[in-house]
């Protein structure tokens, strides 16, 4: 029943002598229950079209995150310049080898002495929900909840090392 309509026999039933409150009260009692019954119904249908909705929502961000990350796959980040214009330098490689030479030979960058507040860093160049994770993985790990903490780059060359 339309609220208008409602109101408008409800105002009718009221002005009404021959009503007595007893058949006004059952009238009322049963059109608002109906009503209610029938928006706990669309409710109920409306959480679970939400709840899908969520679930959907949250598969998206993870396909996004997964396709950001492998479109990152081959960049390498070098911080620790000079700054031009306020960023860091990202290098993309040329393929999974390049950067896994280009990942080894950072090493040499370690070696060269120089004062720490011009040292170079060569790391991959995570999404920001991946880089979050391993900023949070290394302190816990500092914090000694964790053994250890790997990068991807970092994992699969530990993988390679096993016989």
């Amino acid at each position: 029943m339309d609220p208008k309509d409602f109101i408008r026999a409800l105002q009718f039933a009221l002005k009404d002598p021959d009503i007595r409150n007893d058949d006004l009260s059952s009238i009322i009692g049963e059109s608002v229950q109906t009503e209610i019954t029938k928006l706990k119904s669309e409710l109920k249908d409306n959480e679970v079209v939400i709840k899908k909705l969520d679930t959907r929502i949250n598969d998206l961000e993870k396909q996004v995150e997964s396709l950001e990350q492998n479109s990152r796959r081959n960049c390498t980040r070098l911080s620790g310049l000079p700054e031009v214009n306020k960023d860091n330098v990202i290098q993309r490689t040329l393929g999974k080898l390049m950067r896994s030479r280009v990942m080894k030979a950072r090493s040499a960058l370690k070696s060269v002495s120089r004062p720490l507040s011009s040292a170079l860093f060569l790391n991959e160049d995570p999404t920001r929900q991946r880089n979050n994770l391993v900023f949070q993985a290394r302190r816990k790990k500092k914090a000694n909840s964790l053994f250890d903490v790997w990068t991807l780059a970092e994992a699969e060359k530990l993988l390679r090392s096993f016989p």
